[in-house]
């Protein structure tokens, strides 16, 4: 299948087309968008994949606010053949442009990769990546970053087979990991990390899934961890109608620390999967959701 990235911008209302735009570079048919970010300025912010010759490539994009393109940068694995992604990207105080992704190793496998960019793409200021010592797969999925500059990393690492969530706080530079923490699920079956907020307190809010009791389907899980990533503050869970695979994609923290989820679940069992979107009240409160509930 041939794959082209589309950015299309709305009215608030979004009764009204206000721009689109799409790219699909020459000789590329895995032209996508995983994330993007709007900076202050009024750019937008796109990074995905592209695949110039058959290989899959990380593709980072800067629009202006009319979807005009203005600057772009590619990065490919030194092995030169593989599936290099950037899942997600984040601005600094500075507006410096952080990106989180994977890419491709020999003999097989990924380590998950970061890279901060000047605001215009035309320079790396900085970069790390790695691999779990026992695994080969570790990919970074989210990425957010704090008032003070300190970046949080969110993905997954293939430890033994199981693959358990990773989160990981740097300092600005990447050049230092600041403290880290992991998660397997219930009875350590595994788990992956899909998105990350920070909310008014500096709380690291982090939606992902886990694979239920007796090696089961994946349920939701939405943790509240400190700012050192010390301590886990709240924590909720969430299993559809049916016993079966449910996973969250986004969340967003408005204010008061409400939280919004949104992802699928399974309503039919071994049919039929549905949009969900759960608010918290008080941000992952163990005592479940409250408030309305929305199936889109």
């Amino acid at each position: 299948s041939n794959y082209t990235g589309l950015i299309r911008k709305y009215s608030g209302d979004l009764q009204t087309l206000v721009a689109s735009t799409e790219f699909n570079e020459a000789g590329s048919t895995q032209d996508g968008v995983n994330g993007m970010v709007v900076a202050p300025s009024g750019s937008v912010y796109v990074v995905g994949t592209q695949s110039p010759g058959g290989n899959v490539n990380w593709s980072v994009r800067e629009y202006d606010a009319s979807l005009n393109q203005l600057s772009s940068t590619t990065y490919a694995s030194a092995s030169g053949s593989g599936n290099d992604t950037a899942s997600a990207v984040a601005l600094d105080p500075s507006g410096n442009v952080v990106v989180a992704g994977y890419e491709y190793f020999s003999p097989g496998g990924f380590k998950w990769t970061v890279r901060k960019y000047d605001a215009d793409l035309g320079t790396v200021l900085a970069a790390t990546n790695f691999v779990q010592p026992a695994g080969t797969y570790n990919q970074a999925a989210a990425v957010i970053v704090d008032g003070s500059g300190s970046i949080f990393v969110g993905g997954w690492a293939d430890v033994g087979g199981t693959s358990d969530w990773f989160l990981v706080r740097y300092d600005g530079s990447l050049g230092e990991i600041l403290s880290a923490t992991s998660y397997g699920g219930p009875t350590d079956n595994g788990g992956s990390i899909h998105a990350l907020a920070v909310d008014a307190d500096g709380n690291v809010v982090v939606a992902g899934d886990e694979t239920s009791a007796g090696n089961g389907p994946a349920d939701w899980r939405v943790f509240k961890y400190d700012h050192t990533l010390a301590m886990r503050v709240d924590t909720a869970v969430h299993d559809g109608p049916v016993s079966e695979d449910d996973y969250p994609y986004a969340l967003a923290v408005g204010a008061g620390g409400v939280t919004y989820v949104g992802g699928t679940e399974t309503f039919v069992s071994g049919a039929d999967v549905r949009s969900r979107v759960i608010r918290y009240a008080c941000p992952e409160s163990s005592s479940g959701p409250s408030g309305p509930s929305f199936s889109t």
